[in-house]
């Protein structure tokens, strides 16, 4: 119906139809709106829609009233929001990830998480709503007790401004962090490249201050949350804008004295390994990275990924298409790899159809041709992302004594490295 996808109808009480409706084919985190027609009148008159001024992608929605309640991305979050026509009014407080939502009556509740809660079922009563929008109440929650036994760490927001844009992020200091130190910072970068920092749970950022390290994150170009704009600007630039916009955050994070410009690391994710990788080729400010599931070569990444349309959207087209070779070769971190004397840990699940592991092998052969310290893991029963918690507790080990080993150089007088169990 529409020129993009369209997704999720449902059969509305006056027999009416409405679903989602993306405004781009190719794009697949497009600003969505509400669309609803009349089956027995058809296309013959223009349908009623809903949330287009929202301008913001959003992935799951109930009707109610006279518009309709859907989680959609704001500011780093996913939130509750409601439309009814172009009107929009946003019900919860831009601090978590909602990823499902019923509704009863006026009250909504909500399954999700926050940078320092893993996950838990919330309430919203609409009721309340006429007074603005609010923290939804934890009505359930199955991980009270390892948080109050673990205890984690309360991230701090920042916003600066670079080349004349407006980039937000939040940093983790260490436990015991004291004015006038100095510590280690690592700079985590999101997947997507259109995702965001700011609403989910990631267990690294409260790890890692466990053992000494500051943890950095932002939203920069391309992010969710901060407009069509804002997002699509990624487009045919995923290792320019991004990257300065990040290292100005790094910068950022120097000037206010606490991070430690001789003890950094980089790392991320899916887009934010290729990133990442990107960054070590750009100079030797890192003493370490971790990149996973990165996919260095970006004509090799068109012809493996499980997702055709994510590159042709993302780098104008093909690659033999006019105009798109020379995008798909300017944004692969592969063409600038001799450049890279970073010690990098890579790491990719052998079931990986979104980004292979033959991504991360490539990068990884090339650093030990070249004698860069690296280390390749290679997850035999894992797809794009870790899901055993046996992996994921191995990999979280793995990872700090990479970064022991490089950052903190926590090397005996024999020059051994004493790893985690």
């Amino acid at each position: 119906m529409g020129p993009g996808m369209d997704s999720d109808p449902r059969w509305l009480s006056d027999g009416r139809i409405a679903w989602l409706q993306a405004n781009d084919p190719l794009w697949e985190t497009a600003p969505r709106r509400v669309v609803i027609m009349d089956p027995e009148v058809g296309a013959e008159t223009p349908p009623e829609t809903h949330g287009v001024t929202l301008d913001a992608y959003f992935y799951r929605w109930e009707p109610y009233l006279d518009g309709f309640l859907a989680l959609a991305a704001r500011r780093g979050a996913l939130e509750l929001v409601y439309c009814t026509g172009e009107k929009v009014r946003w019900l919860t407080d831009f601090q978590h990830n909602f990823w499902s939502l019923a509704v009863s009556g006026r009250r909504v509740l909500l399954q999700g998480a926050s940078q320092t809660h893993p996950g838990a079922i919330y309430a919203v009563d609409l009721a309340e709503k006429t007074k603005g929008h609010h923290t939804p109440r934890v009505v359930v929650d199955p991980n009270a007790d390892w948080v109050n036994r673990v205890g984690l760490t309360e991230p701090q927001g920042f916003s600066i401004r670079v080349e004349g844009r407006p980039i937000q992020g939040w940093y983790y200091l260490p436990h015991g962090f004291e004015l006038g130190q100095k510590v280690p910072v690592v700079l985590s970068i999101h997947g997507g490249p259109e995702w965001m920092y700011g609403g989910y749970f990631l267990p690294e950022f409260h790890i890692l201050p466990r053992f000494g390290y500051a943890v950095l994150i932002a939203n920069p170009t391309g992010s969710l949350g901060y407009g069509k704009d804002f997002q699509a600007a990624i487009q045919g630039d995923w290792v320019g804008r991004p990257a300065r916009e990040l290292m100005a955050c790094l910068d950022w994070a120097v000037a206010q004295d606490w991070a430690d410009p001789e003890r950094l690391a980089v790392m991320g994710g899916s887009y934010g390994g290729h990133l990442a990788a990107e960054l070590t080729t750009q100079g030797d400010r890192f003493q370490a990275a971790a990149l996973d599931r990165m996919y260095p070569e970006l004509v090799t990444f068109w012809g493996t990924t499980d997702e055709k349309w994510f590159p042709e959207w993302e780098f104008g087209g093909r690659p033999w298409d006019p105009g798109a070779a020379e995008i798909y070769r300017r944004n692969s971190p592969w063409t600038r790899v001799q450049q890279v004397n970073t010690p990098t840990l890579v790491s990719q699940g052998h079931l990986d159809f979104r980004c292979l592991a033959a991504g991360g092998q490539m990068w990884f052969s090339a650093l030990q041709a070249r004698g860069v310290p690296s280390r390749f893991l290679r997850f035999e029963n894992e797809g794009h992302g870790l899901r055993d918690p046996r992996n994921q507790v191995f990999y979280q080990h793995q990872l700090l004594n990479w970064f022991e080993q490089y950052v903190l150089d926590l090397s005996d007088s024999n020059g051994d490295h004493h790893v985690h169990d």
